[in-house]
């Protein structure tokens, strides 16, 4: 670890919510196999985003590394929310 720097644990963070609205709230823990797993079980099959090869990649690291028209071209708003 490089020094001054700060690593953030986010493996407990995986909640994953489908709102009335249509819109999702996903943890920044989740990776991207258990996103498209619960987005189909509250939809009833009817939500999902084509994410690749590699289900255990982690949400963040996709959208903040691999997000393009390639695998999803609606991403709205990417909220970052920080509760104390």
């Amino acid at each position: 670890m490089a020094t001054g720097a700060l690593t953030l644990d986010l493996t407990k963070m995986t909640d994953v919510r489908l709102l009335r609205s249509g819109f999702a709230t996903v943890q920044a823990g989740a990776d991207v196999g258990k996103v498209l797993h619960d987005l189909l079980l509250q939809s009833n099959g009817t939500r999902g985003f084509t994410a690749g090869q590699r289900p255990v990649v982690g949400i963040s690291g996709f959208i903040l590394g691999e997000w393009d028209a390639e695998y999803c071209s609606s991403a709205v708003v990417i909220t970052c929310v920080c509760r104390v």
